[in-house]
């Protein structure tokens, strides 16, 4: 019979022995869990190239399977030096949307030195707002995301409540893991350049001829369809030949691309605005009559000849102005071929008329 000391021995191998497997369980868990993850990332990817549906996707699979109070990713606008705030959870008051870099002191700390950032006691002060509960006091593990380019595109940040601070194996998971999710949205985000050069204009940023073309026999179907109308504006800036040999090509380009940026301002998001070519422009507004399409051409016109009566850009001590033809569906023709036509011959009778006016009918015309 075994003594109580050989017992105790016995007890003590069999508690160490216990542990041990439970650490090499957890272990393995935390293991397992990493790869689930990793390999949810890569398969979201294959099935989508939307942004915003990957970050919704991975957002869910970190909620259902990362040890963490609360996560928001960033993605950076390196032009405008402003960030989106695209995807988050546990957060109560938090708005998906653009803040200013300025006005998020870690985030800009981590974008800055593009080094991941851990801290502990951190509040939200720069974003009035923290995770769901009453103590606003956390530890933050964010993460910068690097193009194969290392170029930066945005943060990962994760956070725990107050003395959950995060271990070194954790970090590395998460670093890991912000690697991955920086991959998956370079990836997404070539492929929106890619389909985006196929549809926009280089120079505006606006659709091109070739996607118009596309779109103008849909909106066309629609409208047949609705038994709505569809009204169209043919845009051309005056005198464009003398504005490029009077300021060049350079200040040419600046004037197409404050006209696009006015037009843009002045339509609704339904209307489609594309650059039809040189310095034409076209405009397709849905569910529009004619007369409306008249006060929205001669809206447009006049904005445009009053941005540039208050700057240089003076020809021949004239304003740079537009001239608009415009044509209706069903009221003018049922193809585009139709309706482009007779929108044009109105845009070339509204210069022969002495430019910087909106024709719609021959026998009409109005003027600033």
């Amino acid at each position: 019979m075994a003594s109580p000391t050989d017992l105790q021995q016995e007890f003590e191998a069999l508690s160490k022995k216990y542990h041990e497997i439970e650490a090499v369980n957890r272990e393995l868990s935390d293991k397992l869990t990493e790869l689930y993850i990793l390999y949810n990332i890569s398969h979201i990817l294959s099935t989508t190239f939307n942004i915003s549906q990957i970050l919704k996707s991975i957002f869910q699979l970190f909620k259902n399977s990362l040890h963490v109070d609360s996560a928001q990713l960033f993605l950076l606008e390196p032009l405008r030096k402003e960030l989106q705030l695209s995807e988050k959870y546990g957060f109560s008051k938090l708005k998906s949307g653009k803040v200013l870099i300025p006005d998020t002191k870690l985030v800009e700390r981590i974008i800055l030195t593009q080094n991941p950032l851990v801290m502990s006691d951190v509040t939200f002060t720069g974003l009035n707002d923290h995770p769901k509960g009453q103590n606003p006091y956390f530890t933050l593990a964010g993460f910068p995301l690097l193009t194969g380019e290392k170029q930066i595109i945005g943060t990962l940040s994760f956070f725990r409540g107050t003395n959950q601070n995060f271990m070194r194996s954790e970090f590395d998971f998460l670093k890991r893991i912000s690697e991955e999710v920086a991959t998956c949205i370079d990836r997404a985000l070539l492929f929106r350049r890619t389909h985006e050069s196929t549809i926009l204009d280089e120079l505006t940023g606006i659709y091109n001829r070739r996607h118009f073309n596309q779109t103008f026999l849909t909106e066309i179907k629609r409208a047949e369809r609705y038994k709505r109308n569809l009204s169209i504006l043919m845009i051309d800036i005056d005198d464009f030949k003398k504005i490029n040999d009077t300021f060049g090509h350079l200040k040419g380009d600046e004037i197409l691309r404050a006209i696009t940026e006015i037009m843009k301002e002045n339509l609704r998001k339904a209307d489609i605005l594309s650059r039809y070519g040189g310095e034409e422009f076209v405009v397709l507004l849905p569910e529009t009559p004619l007369n409306n399409g008249v006060r929205v051409g001669n809206k447009l016109r006049k904005k445009v000849q009053k941005n540039f009566r208050t700057t240089n850009y003076q020809i021949d001590h004239h304003d740079v102005t537009i001239s608009i033809g415009i044509s209706n569906f069903p009221l003018d023709g049922y193809s585009p071929n139709k309706l482009l036509e007779t929108a044009d011959q109105r845009l070339y009778r509204a210069k022969s008329l002495g430019k910087n006016k909106t024709i719609a009918l021959e026998e009409t015309f109005e003027k600033a």
